[in-house]
């Protein structure tokens, strides 16, 4: 859930001899800045803008590192403002999960949208706090989120089932069914 201390020594190091180094994660950039600490945030803010870098950056601006996120399908160049690089999912394809998903008898612990560096769920619940446990924010609440996603008012980069094994097991054959063809599902823990 976060580097070992040796990792982001290594980070720091390479800064400091002059060698990029960018976060490559799976992570929204907010769970990146938490999992890499605010010494090594400050440290490729400054590498990227220049030695006015964190003087210039207040500390919500510290979490626009650049890199590579969400599993590639955001990446941040230099400045961190905006993406070089973007990969959405069709809001259709995402709106098929959450009814897949909330179907009766397969109604999850969370079905998680990430939606840029916003993390969403329909409903509160203890697996979707269950997040903060891997340094991520903690799910923001929105009743409307399938009819906001699939009006595209919201867009959909990544949609994360969180359940039991067992939930897991009954879900994903309906969910790989109803994407057959379309996108593939990929399981991070087993």
């Amino acid at each position: 859930h976060v580097p070992t201390p040796r990792a982001l020594a290594a980070a720091s190091a390479a800064l400091a001899a002059g060698v990029p180094f960018l976060p490559a994660t799976g992570k929204t950039r907010a769970g990146t800045a938490a999992a890499l600490g605010p010494a090594l945030c400050a440290a490729m803010c400054a590498f990227f803008d220049g030695p006015a870098g964190r003087s210039r950056r207040g500390e919500a601006e510290m979490r626009k590192i650049p890199g590579v996120y969400l599993q590639g399908l955001l990446v941040y160049g230099g400045d961190g403002d905006r993406p070089i690089f973007e990969r959405r999912l069709e809001p259709a394809l995402a709106m098929e999960v959450m009814r897949v998903c909330e179907e009766a008898g397969r109604a999850p612990g969370a079905v998680v949208v990430h939606s840029g560096d916003d993390v969403l769920v329909r409903r509160a619940s203890a697996a979707a706090t269950s997040l903060a446990d891997y340094r991520e924010p903690v799910p923001g609440v929105d009743a409307e989120l399938e009819a906001k996603v699939g009006a595209g008012d919201i867009v959909a980069h990544k949609v994360l089932v969180i359940d039991t094994v067992e939930g897991v097991r009954r879900m994903r054959p309906a969910v790989e069914e109803a994407l057959r063809g379309r996108a593939i599902v990929v399981q991070a823990i087993p």
